[in-house]
């Protein structure tokens, strides 16, 4: 290798360290750009956000009613500017983000308490332990007397309605039996 190829790449570097280091100076020697004032902010938010202009149409259709005698009912737009706060696309965004789940149930929850066993890996439960079946045996229940309803029903046959508790009259349930009621007294 010659002395001079030796040479160039001993500066190499100190040429790569100069050009990067200058870069990050030079741009701090740059003009900030202009800053702008809070109203031309806001006209510029205006015309970029405000309503479209109302609607010459209506012009034009009076100064033909005038001309033919016409009634022509016609609103004013007003300036809308002062109702409008976001832009249509934010504001269907915004009803969208609302309404998404609107109507639909949540997702059960069903570990919640799990949280003190280790959760999320501490207990997988589904549902609960069932209440206990009634254990009932029908042998060591008696017999239906003979000639009852519940003896002809096991028989297949249809009841009489003799079994039917008697009905007591209105009156005499207000009074006990062995009693005198109150219209005999008098």
């Amino acid at each position: 290798m010659s002395s001079s190829a030796a040479t160039r790449i001993r500066l190499l570097p100190a040429m790569a360290l100069t050009v990067f280091a200058s870069a990050p100076l030079g741009a701090q020697e740059t003009p900030p750009p202009a800053a702008n004032t809070a109203e031309q902010a806001i006209d510029e938010a205006r015309d970029a956000y405000g309503p479209p202009p109302p609607n010459e149409e209506c012009r034009v259709e009076q100064d033909a009613a005038t001309i033919t005698g016409e009634i022509i009912v016609c609103r004013r737009l007003g300036d809308q500017s002062e109702y409008r706060l976001v832009t249509p696309s934010e504001a269907t965004k915004r009803y969208a983000e609302e309404t998404m789940n609107e109507g639909n149930p949540k997702t059960p929850d069903f570990i919640s308490d799990c949280h003190d066993q280790g959760w999320p890996a501490g207990c997988v439960r589904v549902g609960s332990v069932p209440p206990p079946a009634y254990i009932i045996d029908f042998d060591t229940l008696p017999d239906a007397p003979p000639g009852s309803d519940a003896d002809r029903i096991a028989r297949g046959l249809p009841p009489l309605g003799r079994d039917v508790a008697p009905v007591r009259p209105e009156n005499s349930a207000a009074t006990p039996e062995g009693s005198a009621s109150p219209e005999a007294e008098q």
